[in-house]
């Protein structure tokens, strides 16, 4: 029912937390098969389960980036090199490659975004060979990987664009984001261990 008012139209007496137009044939058939390829191949039902939430996190964190030009928001690297050390530089090369290309070009393209292209895929085979280096610590190679990545992209960003200020402050913001971003990666590596 709507209720008549003169600058606001209201909905009165239902319910916002009506859950019954969620339960169709439809949804509980995706629910099933995502059960029963989870208990098929786990590790890939769990690596398609992370890029579908990674995805809108990483396409937000890139149009925020694109705004806020002072600053590198974009989360895409660091869930690459999470998703390589974790599930191996193919399905990583997928996520950065495939799906961070097209984010950033739905951004818009520029130098410094195919410059970030380019070390996203750089990003999915560094962090696979970090953990290999460093096998029994998520938090060292994670961090170890992206640190390498940043000052890769420090350097690159030095050639596409000279100024050197600018490219500084894209690094402090990558090493900040990296500190910060490991500490939430590593619970999220602690819960996938634990419920593999």
């Amino acid at each position: 029912m709507k209720t008549k008012s003169r600058f606001i139209k209201t909905r009165t007496k239902q319910n916002p937390f009506n859950l019954k137009k969620y339960l169709t044939i439809r949804n509980l058939l995706i629910f099933l098969l995502l059960v029963v390829l989870y208990i098929v191949i786990p590790s890939y039902t769990q690596a398609i389960i992370l890029i579908i939430i990674f995805y809108p996190i990483s396409m937000f964190t890139a149009r925020l980036s694109k705004y806020v030009r002072t600053m590198n928001l974009n989360l895409l690297e660091s869930f690459t090199i999470f998703l390589s050390i974790v599930y191996g530089w193919k399905i990583a090369l997928f996520f950065g490659g495939v799906l961070g290309t097209y984010i950033w070009m739905q951004v818009g393209m520029n130098q410094k975004t195919m410059t970030n292209c380019l070390m996203t895929y750089f990003s999915a085979f560094i962090g696979q060979w970090m953990f290999t280096l460093i096998p029994n610590s998520f938090l060292w190679a994670y961090i170890s990987a992206a640190m390498i990545r940043n000052l890769l992209t420090f350097l690159v960003f030095l050639l596409v664009n000279p100024n050197i200020f600018h490219n500084l402050n894209h690094l402090i913001c990558d090493i900040f984001k990296t500190i910060m971003m490991s500490s939430i990666l590593k619970f999220l590596y602690d819960f996938l261990l634990l419920i593999s």
